[in-house]
């Protein structure tokens, strides 16, 4: 199944609270009371009154969120990930991962503990040197893509009705894909990533920085990231309050499989895309079978 830069940053987080367990940071019956979520939330503006007095709110859908099972609607902590996304843009159409942040722990007044943002990048300044022509590989691909191997997995990666046969087809093209760094590096740049982590200060009523940003990808700058029990609403304990997120495998993967996966993608598409601009001009050209047969008619 697809997972390129944005889900795979989005599901390494999914097994948070196992981990925290696993780690004696949360008990098992804490890490039971919440459970995943990406759902609406309505968050109050806190900047007008209306009859009745409720607050008129902003709708917002985290990529992932911990809330807890029962009682309360607001995340507790909250991951969000922009791939090819602004860092900082005010801009209220299209809000950049700072201002998302924001948004979750200014407006909730510090009802959201904690929000991991994710930046992941294309940096063309950091282009691969030309390892050659890899004909043999693209070659091989096409004639599979023209036989149908492909069936369009690309397009929907919710699909749970393909058969093992697709599945087992469509990952053994991307190996072969995988394999000449010259196609992958022909359909994507080097990534860039950075990991922020951002709570809020009653005293200041506003969001800041916990610590420093942690560079992922070219090079990581910091071995883990740190989650609290107090980010998942918990109180802290005389110890072992804290868990140490790794980062090391998060870049790891980005720069791998999460990359392999986009270009190999973006290599679907522009084959699907020639081949439906050959069928189209068979309809508009029916009696051309090529593009020159037409001109020598002339």
């Amino acid at each position: 199944m697809p997972k390129g830069p944005h889900s795979y940053a989005e599901n390494y987080f999914a097994d948070l609270l196992t981990e925290m367990c696993r780690a004696h940071v949360l008990t098992e019956a804490e890490a039971q009371s919440l459970m995943r979520s990406s759902d609406d939330v309505y968050l109050p503006t806190g900047r007008f009154r209306l009859a009745g007095g409720l607050d008129p709110a902003d709708i917002k859908v985290a990529d992932l969120a911990f809330v807890p099972r029962a009682g309360r609607a607001t995340p507790l902590l909250v991951i969000e990930v922009g791939f090819s996304q602004s860092y900082d843009n005010p801009n209220h159409k299209k809000l950049g991962l700072l201002q998302n942040a924001q948004h979750w722990l200014e407006q909730t007044k510090g009802r959201v503990k904690c929000v991991v943002l994710i930046s992941i990048n294309e940096d063309k300044t950091l282009q691969e040197a030309d390892a050659g022509d890899d004909r043999e590989n693209h070659d091989t691909l096409q004639n599979d893509s023209e036989q149908g191997m492909d069936n369009d997995w690309h397009t929907d990666s919710a699909s749970t009705s393909s058969s093992q046969s697709t599945i087992s087809e469509y990952e053994a093209q991307l190996a072969r894909f995988a394999s000449s760094p010259t196609l992958v590096s022909h359909f994507t740049y080097p990534l860039t990533a950075f990991v922020e982590l951002w709570r809020y200060d009653p005293p200041m009523k506003r969001m800041v920085q916990s610590g420093a940003r942690v560079t992922l990808l070219p090079t990581l700058s910091a071995p883990d990231i740190t989650i609290t029990r107090m980010d998942l609403g918990f109180s802290p304990r005389t110890a072992n309050n804290e868990f140490r997120l790794p980062m090391a495998p998060l870049a790891i993967g980005l720069a791998g499989s999460a990359r392999v996966r986009l270009a190999y993608q973006r290599y679907l598409d522009r084959g699907k895309a020639s081949r439906s601009m050959g069928d189209m001009d068979k309809t508009v050209y029916p009696d051309q079978e090529d593009g020159n047969e037409g001109c020598d008619n002339l």
